[in-house]
Formats: structure tokens, C-alpha cells, sequence
């Protein structure tokens, strides 16, 4: 077995030899041959002496100058080619023809650990520096593959890493609760270029440190990185997960005991497994643990006080409380290798290892599989913090429904603490920030259940992995807002610097189109974060013919950069939305384009919002999923994983919905619905205030209140600001029901506005309609800043 490192002007080729065949003959003797053909290398190392040793094993190191080599460097996914070489050593003894031969593939790359100073910080960076480049590390954890791992083949770990690079990750993290995997997973890695950050496993226990284990945890140790340490994609080995952190915030009720279980502790990271990885490999970095502090754990004696501190190492965060689109509650750590939400897989892979009665949140079957305690509950929360819960009477559908809702309330929250860190690249705030990696908790499922992954067990893909393409793309565009300030950020992974027109556009569920757009000429610069521009939210809705923010939504996109993934920003919670209208999909042109890709056009008859597709019984991805519509037609490539697929076969087992079907559900309180979604048409229950006389006593009264109150307040306000003016709120839950939302739809129209100044839009409201009177009130700076806006209109 082999391993390589390397530096600017020498190969070192470490060689084991394996002396069970020769204990006769020892010392044996013999040439060592070692070839790289591609560079026409090769190199004869002759009179090599193998003498006898108590285990029959002989370690020897070989060095080839490469000064005048003109080799290329293995990158990271997004950073350059994954160039791989063949490597050929061959053994000659001196005992005739006997001969061992050894052939594997590497790599030339430098990996770096940088753990410096960091401006305005009392704490130190953390983040890889591959051939002398920062990366920004994006990825995600990776679990073994299945339950019983002699049924992982080749094509699963193929397929699994394929849809990482797909998703524009660079780096996983082989969590120490797994296994080591097979070679073919780290050849996978080694040619889709994602980094490996390999745990040893070690996880979330106190383990014993008595003499026969540590020696037991040597050998493991020495076999495991004679294994594996030719990997170019392996960039970090770390001794645990999660152990220091388990021992320093008493996880397992060792405070009275902490000084034998920190013993125990040193005696088997530090002084066994660390020491056994600096004999073995030079040329990578090492962690004792994740999380931990780095440098600043070894400065504490290797357990820290507090191996979360966001200003140094890495950090697992996890909040299923908070409301998950809330940046404020995440930590801006260096590197986040640790963070999550569950969803549930899809019903159609569930469907194989359940029964009828199984298919519902509260089933015994659910609870089983569940295997984080509130996980469901917590799953439900969160939805009911951002969108209308699924209630119709079919339990069935009930479930189809919420499972939807899972992945895409998982999807979001993914997207919101992604980019929290992404945009915290070159910011500090109080000393945190600079971060330099999000590797989310998972990639995979190890069986069919409600998880924190990313990919279903079978490799379908969840809402989260199509959302992962996009706030991990090279180039990111992130909106969020700040107390009433909209901010609007990118992030870039690329090596050129990005110049041109940046479009903001204010659009309505209500029809295609948009009612207002604001250009911005920006400069997006290579391999950092840059704040674009900030505007008032309130300002933007208004001069960009909002009428009232639940039926607007705004889009972000940088022109003729196709590769650049427009960003969304919507201004109030999907439960609150109005104007979301019926929605029809179609689909058009559907051809093959290869053998496993098929092109076609996806219409629909109003904005639709996170439109999800599937194609029943057919293994594959599409190319966006869980999308927003704000154009009628949008071009999609289905990939195929299997040779087989006509075009007729794909088409009819294409099921098609959105967010108004699963809100459209709600309405049908008992029926069962046994047709397609879109086939049904949305209605209003009748309550007591639709009555005619009560809507026009709570109309008179409520003139009244408006006349008296805005006599009492016109004088102040008057003085304290200047007049604006603002549309008169029209409710358009559905344009089928509501005369004025089919008015809307008719006037609407393309408008723009000059920074500051006034809409040219004529077909919105002029001046005769509601005068309005703004206060607003900032206090503290910066992210932490409070802004209070207080309007008021008189109708």
C-alpha cells in the first residue's frame, strides 16, 4: 500500500511491504521501480534491503525529483480540472523472477489549514487553502449509504457524489459515526474533485483508554490512512465527532469524574491517534475533534470550555425552536461543519416499506422511523410559522401534503443559514464572521425516514437538494431583510470579477409581468462576499407599484449572466399571501436530446410558487424543482438514470404541483380527491361576516373610527414628515372572485423607477387616491440596528 505528498520540486512515495511470503528469506533484497507514464517519469531505486521486523512489515520512503516536471494540479470542484495520474511501483528481489506490482491513481495538490489572526477579532481563521487559493468550503455531511453496507454498490456511491457536484458542492464530511468507506467511494470523490474532511470513527461516546484498546485504535488507525491517504480528495483527518464537545458541556454526566474521562480523552486522540497520523502523513492538517476551537483547544490543554465559540474551529449549530428564517438566531462562525432541518421523504418513497394505515404523521410506523425524539412536532412547527397547515378530511392526502410542506419549509431553512454564512465571508460582526464553510447535516439516508438529508434513501431528490444548486452556485445572490432594510449581497466562488446590470423587479401573484424595476450597475468581485446595495423595503414596494406587500414578491438577477441563479425575496409569510390565483400546468416539446436527457417546456397559467415536479416510477433528477414561476414558460431537462426511458413513458408519469394546490386542499374539507390537483377550482366557505347588512355596519363604523382618528393625528404628522402616497389595499385572494384583482390584472403594467424618485407608471394610482404620512426611527448600527416604520393613511 501507497501514499504520495508533494511540494513544488520532490515526490515522496511512501511503500509498504508485506514480508509474510518471504519470512524464510529475510533480509531480502531487490530494485524498486516507481513510473508516472503520463510525465514520462521513472525511477529505479536499486539494492533496497527488507529486513525482518516482529509484525513482517517493512515501511520505506522513496523521493523523485520534480523540479523540471510539468505536471497540473488536482482542484476542487468549481476551482479547475481534477487531474489524476497513474502511478506504477514494482518490486524486483533478488530471488529470481518473484515480482509484486502495486498501480493507483493520485493527485498533486497542497492543502492548507489557515488558523491566523482575523481583523477586528479576538479569535483565529479557519478555513482550507487549496494550491495556495482560499476555498470556501460548500457541501454537506456525508452517513453510510444503507443499513447493511455490503449492498452499497459502486453505482450508488457514483451516483451520490455526482448529485453533490451537481449541487455545486466541493467538500463532505465522512462523519465519524459511519464507516471508512470503500476505495471506490474516495476514487469517486478523487475524480468529481469534492474534498474529503475524514472523521475516524470515533462518535458522541466516552471511550475507554486501557492499553489493549489503544493499541487495538493504533492499528485501525495505521491501516485505515495506509488505505487511504493517497486521496487527493481526503484534505483533513479528525480524530472524533463531537467528543470534546460531549466532555467539556458534560453530555454523559462525567463533571464528577471530568478528570479521568479528560485523561482517557488525551490518552486516545492526543497521544494515540493524533500521534499516529503525523507518523503516517505530514501533508494534511489535523483536528483532534468536530466541533472544536482548533489552536485554541490545543492552547486549553485540547478540551476547551467552550468548543462552540464561533470565533475559532469549526461549529455544530442546531435550532429547531427559533423561526429558521430568522438570521439573526445563527451563529456567524468561522466554519460551520455541522447544521440542520428534517423533512420527510417523498410518499412515493415510502410507499415501498409501509402499509395504508402507516401513511400519517401520528402512526406507530412514523413514530419508529422518526428517530429524533420532537423531530415531527418540530417539523410542524415551522411550517405553521410560514404557511396554512394542510386540514383536508382524506388522511392520505393530508400526509402527501405536509410531506410536501416539510421539504419545502426544510429547503428554506437551508437556504436562510446557508447564505447567512456565505454572506458573512469578508464581514465581521462583534469579532464573528469570516466564514469560510457550510457543510450541512446530510447529504444521504442510510433507510427510508423522516431526516435531516438532503437525498432520499434510493437517491431521489428532496426540495433541499434543487434549493442547494442555487445558494451554492459559484455565484450567489442573497436578499434578506435587515429591520425594514432590504439588503442584497453576492457571494462568489469564481476567479474573474463579475461587472453589470443588477435588476431588482417588484412583481404580483396576481399576473405576469411586474408593476416596478430598479437597476443597479455593481461589481462582483472574485472569491468574496460584496454587499450590492441597500434599499428601504417599504420605499422599494411603494415606488415599484406595490399595491400592498402580501400580493407582491420581488426578484433579483444580474443581466445576460445566465449562470447566476435569480434570488427571490418575499415580503410576508406564504400563509399570508394574496392573489395566489388557479394554476395550470402544461407541458410542451417534450424531445430527447441524449440518451438520458430530455428537454421540454413547462407552462403555466399564472405565478406559481414552488412548483414541484416528479416523475413517478422513473429514477432521475430534473434540472429545477421547487421553483417560483414569475414568467408563464420555463425551458427543464430531466436526467434519466436509466437507458430505457421514451419520451411517452416520462411524459405520463409526470405529476405536477404548487403551493395553491396544497392551500386549494384546504378547502375541500371532506372530499376525497381521486383527480388531478389542478382540476380543482378554489372556493371561499361562507362565514357570518360575509352577511351584507354586517359588512356594512362594520363599514360604517369603521369610517367613523378612520374620520375621528385621522382629525386627531393630521396636525402632528403633518409636521413630522413629507407626504407620500399609497394604493388603497384590495384583497385578490382569488381573481375568479374578486372584480378588483381582475382590474389589476388588466392595468398592470411595465414600470420603473429613478433611485429616489417618483413612479412613471400612469396606470397605477395618482394623486387623488389616499393621502399617507410616514414616521420612521432607527436606532443602534449595522446588522444589530433596529428600524421602526409607522404609517398612516387617510382614506
Amino acid at each position: 500500500m501507497f501514499c504520495f505528498n508533494s511540494d513544488h520540486h520532490v515526490l515522496n512515495v511512501d511503500v509498504r511491504f508485506l514480508l509474510v511470503m518471504f519470512a524464510n528469506h529475510l533480509p531480502l533484497y531487490g530494485n524498486v521501480s516507481i513510473s508516472v507514464p503520463e510525465l514520462n517519469v521513472e525511477k529505479i531505486f536499486s539494492n533496497i534491503t527488507l529486513q525482518r521486523t516482529q509484525t513482517e512489515i517493512t515501511d520505506k520512503s522513496f523521493s523523485i525529483d520534480f523540479s523540471d516536471v510539468a505536471f497540473e494540479r488536482w482542484w476542487p470542484n468549481g476551482y479547475g480540472d481534477q487531474k489524476l495520474y497513474n502511478i506504477s511501483v514494482s518490486f524486483h528481489s533478488s530471488l529470481g523472477d518473484d515480482q509484486s506490482h502495486k498501480h493507483f491513481m493520485f493527485g498533486f495538490r497542497k492543502v492548507e489549514l489557515v488558523q491566523e489572526a482575523v481583523k477586528d477579532s479576538s479569535g483565529l481563521s479557519f478555513y482550507f487553502r487549496i494550491n495556495d487559493l482560499p476555498i470556501f468550503a460548500k457541501g454537506a455531511n456525508w452517513i453510510p449509504a444503507d443499513a447493511f453496507n455490503n449492498r452499497v454498490t459502486v453505482e450508488r456511491y457514483e451516483n451520490l457524489l455526482k448529485s453533490a457536484k451537481a449541487a455545486n458542492m466541493n467538500m463532505l464530511r465522512v462523519w465519524g459515526g459511519g464507516v471508512y468507506e470503500n476505495e471506490e467511494f474516495y476514487l469517486a470523490a478523487d475524480r468529481l474533485g469534492i474534498m474529503l474532511w475524514q472523521d475516524f470513527m470515533f462518535a458522541c461516546a466516552m471511550y475507554p483508554a486501557t492499553d489493549n484498546f489503544l493499541s487495538n485504535v493504533t492499528q485501525e488507525i495505521d491501516q485505515a490512512m495506509w488505505s487511504l491517504k493517497h486521496h487527493p480528495s481526503i484534505v483533513i483527518w479528525a480524530g472524533n465527532n463531537e467528543n470534546e464537545a460531549a466532555l467539556s458541556t458534560d453530555w454523559y454526566n462525567t463533571t464528577e469524574h471530568f478528570d479521568r474521562y479528560k485523561q482517557d480523552y488525551l490518552s486516545l486522540y492526543v497521544d494515540t491517534v493524533h500521534k499516529t497520523v503525523k507518523s503516517l502523513d505530514t501533508t494534511r492538517p489535523f483536528a483532534t475533534s468536530s466541533p472544536s476551537n482548533g489552536l485554541e483547544t490545543k492552547q486549553e490543554g485540547w478540551v476547551a470550555k467552550n468548543p462552540y465559540d464561533p470565533n475559532n474551529g469549526d461549529v455544530h449549530y442546531y435550532n429547531y425552536n427559533d423561526d429558521c428564517l430568522d438570521i439573526t438566531k445563527y451563529p456567524a462562525t468561522r466554519f460551520a461543519s455541522e447544521y440542520g432541518f428534517q423533512s420527510w421523504p417523498s410518499f412515493e418513497t415510502i410507499v415501498p416499506v409501509t402499509v395504508a394505515e402507516d401513511r400519517k404523521m401520528n402512526s406507530n410506523w412514523s413514530d419508529h422511523r422518526q428517530h429524533h425524539a420532537t423531530g415531527n412536532q418540530e417539523m410542524l412547527n415551522q411550517i405553521a410559522m410560514h404557511f396554512n397547515m394542510p386540514n383536508v378530511g382524506n388522511s392520505t392526502q393530508v400526509f402527501k401534503d405536509t410531506i410536501y410542506l416539510t421539504q419545502i419549509m426544510q429547503g428554506l431553512c437551508y437556504k436562510a443559514q446557508t447564505e447567512f454564512y456565505r454572506k458573512s465571508r469578508n464581514e465581521t460582526v462583534n469579532g464573528a464572521g469570516h466564514t469560510m464553510g457550510a457543510l450541512y447535516w446530510q447529504l444521504n439516508d442510510i433507510w427510508q425516514a423522516p431526516t435531516w438529508s438532503s437525498i432520499e434513501y434510493g437517491g431521489k431528490w428532496k426540495a433541499l437538494h434543487y434549493f442547494a444548486t442555487k445558494f451554492f452556485a459559484p455565484i450567489s445572490l442573497i436578499m434578506y431583510d435587515d429591520d425594514t432594510i432590504l439588503k442584497m449581497y453576492a457571494a462568489s466562488d469564481v476567479n474573474n470579477p463579475v461587472y453589470g446590470t443588477m435588476v431588482l423587479t417588484i412583481r404580483s401573484w396576481i399576473s405576469f409581468g411586474f408593476t416596478g424595476q430598479k437597476t443597479y450597475q455593481v461589481n462582483i468581485l472574485p472569491h468574496r462576499s460584496v454587499k450590492l446595495a441597500e434599499e428601504s423595503l417599504g420605499q422599494i414596494l411603494h415606488e415599484g407599484g406595490c399595491p400592498y406587500k402580501e400580493v407582491c414578491y420581488l426578484t433579483l438577477e444580474v443581466l445576460n449572466q445566465t449562470s447566476i441563479p435569480m434570488s427571490f425575496f418575499f415580503p410576508v409569510a406564504f400563509k399570508d399571501l394574496d392573489g395566489l390565483g388557479k394554476t395550470v400546468f402544461t407541458v410542451e416539446g417534450m424531445a430527447k436530446s441524449k440518451d438520458d436527457e430530455f428537454r421540454f417546456v413547462l407552462r403555466s397559467t399564472s405565478p406559481a410558487l414552488f412548483v414541484w415536479l416528479e416523475a413517478k416510477g422513473i429514477k432521475g433528477r430534473f434540472s429545477e424543482n421547487a421553483f417560483t414561476m414569475p414568467e408563464s414558460a420555463k425551458s427543464l431537462t430531466f436526467y434519466s438514470w436509466q437507458k430505457d426511458l421514451s419520451v411517452e413513458k416520462l411524459k405520463n408519469s409526470l405529476e405536477i404541483k404548487s403551493l395553491y394546490d396544497i392551500y386549494k386542499h384546504n378547502t375541500a374539507a371532506e372530499e376525497v380527491v381521486s383527480f388531478a390537483p389542478s382540476d380543482i377550482v378554489r372556493t371561499s366557505a361562507g362565514t357570518w361576516l360575509d352577511d351584507v347588512h354586517t359588512k356594512l355596519i362594520f363599514g360604517i363604523v369603521g369610517f367613523l373610527f378612520i374620520v375621528i382618528a385621522s382629525a386627531q393625528v393630521i396636525c402632528l404628522v403633518l409636521r413630522l414628515n413629507k407626504p407620500i402616497h399609497r394604493p388603497r389595499k384590495q384583497s385578490c385572494v382569488d381573481p375568479n372572485l374578486k372584480p378588483s384583482c381582475q382590474n389589476l390584472r388588466k392595468n398592470s403594467s411595465v414600470s420603473s423607477w429613478a433611485s429616489g424618485g417618483e413612479s412613471t407608471d400612469n396606470n397605477r394610482y395618482d394623486d387623488d387616491g389616499p393621502l399617507g404620512f410616514l414616521i420612521q426611527s432607527k436606532s443602534a448600527n449595522g446588522e444589530v440596528s433596529k428600524k421602526t416604520e409607522i404609517r398612516f393613511y387617510i382614506i
